[in-house]
């Protein structure tokens, strides 16, 4: 998020969640939106400038995640608001078992 001025917030999403992640991300943990799943604590990242760099952040986080729509619930401000997320693609969730 270098260069970018924001504020970051706790926050929960419904997600499974993945504690190692793929390519660039691999030793962070990914996750898979899951409405019927528990909630995962996150930080919510709001930034005017986010618009202008999410080609640079696409690029960053590469081929094994995609950035997609989420409802993130923010306790703090006691609501839901929707906010963008990088989700693991089907392909690089681990197998199971």
């Amino acid at each position: 998020m270098e260069g970018m001025d924001g504020t970051w917030t706790p926050a929960l999403i419904r997600a499974r969640l993945y504690p190692s992640g793929v390519g660039r991300a691999e030793g962070y943990p990914g996750v898979v939106l899951d409405p019927a799943a528990d909630p995962v604590p996150v930080q919510l990242f709001a930034s005017a400038d986010l618009p202008e760099q999410w080609d640079r952040l696409d690029d960053f986080e590469g081929p094994g995640y995609r950035r997609v729509p989420v409802q993130v619930e923010v306790p703090v401000e006691e609501e839901t608001v929707t906010a963008w997320i990088y989700e693991l693609v089907p392909e690089a969730v681990p197998a199971e078992g």
